[in-house]
């Protein structure tokens, strides 16, 4: 019989709910930005291509977390995750200063593959230390926090929309 889990602090969980947060609201807007990208220069008949290459790229990606995994254990394999991924997305900011129908479908693409992979690699991180107790206590918080990411980034993309004078 193993030992139980150390407690879960407070301080732990609201750092926890406010990575939730982030990533959420991060989401929303990450969401709004590639689709209304590629639906400027892309049919939408083209949308079920782009997820489907989005979900090859991310059955490759989540290999490529498991390697990394395996090799760097689970504290430096989620850096190593987040900072790759912060790089591909970094890398995608230019295609809106020079958009193409090439381009925007990358882009897409891209995103998708951060966006997925970045939360599974933020869950995995989260779930590793806990133990089935404290999770069915400490998941409801966080997922508090990424509710109100969600929200956070509802309002942000309706707000900068109205601001920019965009149609819906």
């Amino acid at each position: 019989m193993s030992a139980p889990a150390a407690p879960i602090q407070a301080r732990d969980v609201a750092r926890l709910a406010a990575i939730g947060f982030l990533l959420s609201w991060g989401e929303i807007l990450s969401a709004s930005y590639r689709y209304s990208l590629f639906l400027g220069h892309n049919e939408p008949e083209a949308i079920p291509m782009a997820l489907a290459f989005g979900s090859f790229a991310t059955a490759v990606a989540s290999m490529a977390c498991l390697m990394a995994f395996r090799t760097f254990g689970p504290a430096g394999w989620a850096a190593r995750t987040m900072l790759v991924l912060a790089g591909v997305a970094a890398a995608t900011i230019p295609v809106g200063w020079s958009p193409s129908p090439l381009t925007t479908f990358v882009a897409f693409v891209s995103l998708h593959v951060v966006m997925i992979t970045g939360m599974a690699t933020v869950w995995g991180y989260i779930h590793g230390p806990l133990d089935p107790r404290q999770a069915r206590a400490v998941i409801p918080r966080i997922n508090f926090g990424v509710a109100l990411g969600g929200i956070a980034g509802v309002a942000t993309v309706a707000i900068a929309t109205h601001a920019l004078g965009l149609a819906w």
